[in-house]
């Protein structure tokens, strides 16, 4: 609960509209994961509209950095100089 700084259990119906990003499914988060869910109310109940698994940087080999002056973006490569 952001109002109270304290960590409350709730509740969030997942239907097949349910979009998720950094994850295909339900079934790739993982307790401990920083989770992000945007939801509706329907009916009372909180239904997620999309659920976020927040990524540590660099976890994602598509990651890509701005190298600014007008240069594209380029993925990052464990190659890369530095």
């Amino acid at each position: 609960d952001y109002d109270s700084d304290q960590e409350v259990d709730v509740t969030y119906k997942v239907t097949p509209d349910t979009a998720f990003e950094n994850v295909t499914s339900l079934s790739e988060v993982m307790v401990g994961d920083s989770v992000d869910i945007d939801y509706s109310v329907e009916n009372g109940e909180k239904v997620a509209v999309a659920i976020t698994v927040e990524k540590p940087f660099g976890e994602d080999e598509d990651t890509a950095i701005d190298l600014g002056g007008g240069a594209e973006e380029q993925p990052l490569s464990e190659n890369a100089p530095q």
